[in-house]
C-alpha cells in the first residue's frame, strides 16, 4: 500500500492575522539525572566535584503547526509522545528548548487535574483560588459564582475540602472555573477522561458554544479517538517525540487505528504474468509449498502453517498481526528475510536495502507478542538461489484501508511514516 499523501490542514492562502498558535520548530530537551540524590548536600558535593552527570531527553524534536482563529484542534498519540509537553509550552508553562512558540490572546488551561487548586481548602474557596490565577478579579469571580456552580453540579459539596473530592468531581470544578470566561483559546488535555459520560457531553457542548458563538480555539487532547473525532476539525499526530501526520481529522482516524490484520505471501517464477488470476486457488502458484508463514494473532496467540498464499490472520479489526515468522522448505537453496514497523515503535530493522543481511530470516520472530504493538508495515527479500529462479510477491490487509497493492523484493507494504515522516 502507498503511503497516503494528507494534505496539511494548517497551510494555505490564509491572513497571518488568523493564525492564534504559530509553533515553529520547537524541540524539547529535559535533563535527567543519570544517578539518584537524595539530598542537597550530595548535590553539591556532586556539582563541586564535577562529577554531576545527567542524560539528555528528546521530549519533543522539531515540531511545527499553526492553528487558526476558530479551528478546534486534536494532539494525539500513544503514552509519553510529547502531547502534554506540548501544550504546557503553548500553555507558556515551559519554555522551549529550541524553536518559537507564539499563542496570541486570553488561554484557558486545562491541563493538568488539580493545577491552580489547594486540596485542603474547600470547593468555594478554589474556585476563587483558582480563578485568581487564571486572571479572574474577585468581583467577576462574585458575579458569576452561581453560574459556575450550576455548571459543575456540586451545590451540596461546596464547603467540603477538594481533598475528598474524586476526580471527576474536581474535573467538574476546573472546567466551570476555566469556561466561565470566553477565552481566546482553549486548552483541554485529557480532563474529561475522568468525568462521567453525562458531564462528558455537557463540557462538549460547552466547547461547541464556545466556538459556534465566540470564535473560540480549543486544543484538545485525549486518548479516545472517538471523542476527537466528535470535537475536532484536524489533528496533529505526535510519536515519541516527532511529528507523524498532520490533516483532516477522519484522514488522521484512518492513519492512527491502521493495523494490520491479514496478509498474503506468494513466491512466482521470474517472467511470469502477475496479474494474479489464481488467487483464489493457491495451489496453482508456481511455488506452491515454497514458504510457510508463522503468525501471533491478538487474543489469539500463534497460529502456524499458513501455506503459501493462504490469507495469514483472520481479517478481524479486533485481531491484529502482532508478530509474523516465514521459512522456506528445507530443500530450498536460499533463505527468506523479513522486516516489520510496529505501532509506535518503528522498523525493527534498517529497512535500507543495503542492510537486508540483518533483517530477520528463515523463521524467526519479527515484531512483539504485545496487543498495542501491531504490524504497520512488511519487507520480504529472496537472497542466495531461489531469487535467481523466484521473485517474492505479497501484500498487506487493514481495516482502514482493506487490502494493499502487491509488493515484490524488498518493496513495502503498508504504511511507512516511520523512514520519511512528513512535515
Amino acid at each position: 500500500m502507498s503511503n497516503p499523501v494528507l494534505e496539511d490542514a494548517t497551510r494555505g492562502a490564509v491572513c497571518d492575522d488568523d493564525v492564534v498558535v504559530d509553533v515553529n520548530h520547537v524541540s524539547m530537551i529535559f535533563n535527567m539525572a543519570s544517578e539518584q540524590l537524595n539530598s542537597m548536600k550530595e548535590y553539591f558535593i556532586k556539582l563541586a566535584k564535577r562529577e554531576l552527570m545527567f542524560k539528555s531527553f528528546v521530549a519533543l524534536d522539531d515540531i511545527s503547526f499553526q492553528v487558526r482563529k476558530g479551528e478546534v484542534f486534536g494532539l494525539v498519540g500513544t503514552n509519553g509522545s510529547g502531547k502534554s509537553t506540548m501544550l504546557k509550552i503553548v500553555a507558556g508553562v515551559l519554555e522551549p528548548s529550541k524553536g518559537t512558540c507564539t499563542a496570541k490572546g486570553v488561554i484557558a488551561p486545562l491541563i493538568e487535574l488539580g493545577a491552580g487548586f489547594d486540596m485542603e481548602l474547600t470547593a468555594r474557596e478554589n474556585i476563587y483560588l483558582n480563578g485568581a490565577l487564571l486572571g479572574y478579579t474577585k468581583q467577576y469571580i462574585n458575579e458569576h459564582f452561581d453560574e459556575i456552580v450550576d455548571f459543575a453540579e456540586l451545590h451540596d459539596f461546596l464547603d467540603m475540602p477538594m481533598k475528598n473530592y474524586s476526580s471527576g468531581m474536581v474535573a467538574r470544578i476546573a472546567f466551570a472555573v476555566a469556561t466561565v470566561i470566553v477565552p481566546d483559546i482553549l486548552i483541554v488535555d485529557e480532563t474529561l477522561s475522568v468525568g462521567d459520560q453525562f458531564f462528558q457531553e455537557k463540557c462538549e457542548k460547552r466547547i461547541s458554544e464556545l466556538i459556534q458563538d465566540y470564535g473560540v480555539t480549543v486544543l484538545f487532547v485525549s486518548h479516545s479517538f472517538a471523542q476527537v473525532q466528535r470535537i475536532c476539525q484536524k489533528v496533529v499526530w505526535i510519536e515519541k517525540g516527532k511529528m507523524r501526520k498532520i490533516g483532516p481529522v477522519d484522514d488522521i482516524a484512518k492513519l492512527y487505528s491502521f493495523r494490520v490484520n491479514g496478509m498474503q505471501v506468494a513466491l512466482v517464477q521470474k517472467g511470469v504474468d502477475r496479474s494474479f488470476p489464481s488467487l483464489e486457488d493457491p495451489a496453482s502458484f508456481d511455488g506452491k509449498g515454497l514458504v510457510t508463514a508463522d503468525a501471533h494473532i491478538a487474543f489469539v496467540g500463534w497460529k502456524d502453517g499458513y501455506s503459501e498464499g493462504a490469507v495469514v490472520g483472520t481479517l478481524d479489526e479486533s485481531q491484529s498481526l502482532e508478530a509474523l515468522r516465514l521459512r522456506l522448505d528445507d530443500s530450498v537453496k536460499g533463505s527468506i528475510r523479513y522486516n516489520v514497523a510496529v505501532k509506535s515503535t518503528g522498523w525493527q530493522r534498517d529497512p535500507s536495502f543495503d542492510e537486508q543481511s540483518s533483517w530477520f530470516a528463515d523463521g524467526a520472530m519479527a515484531g512483539t507478542e504485545g496487543e498495542s504493538k501491531h504490524l504497520e508495515a512488511l519487507q520480504i527479500v529472496l537472497s542466495g538461489a531461489i531469487s535467481d529462479e523466484y521473485d517474492v510477491l505479497y501484500r498487506i490487509h487493514s481495516e482502514s484501508f482493506g487490502w494493499s497493492e502487491w509488493a515484490e523484493n524488498g518493496e513495502i507494504a503498508g504504511i511507512d511514516y516511520w523512514s520519511c515522516p512528513e512535515s
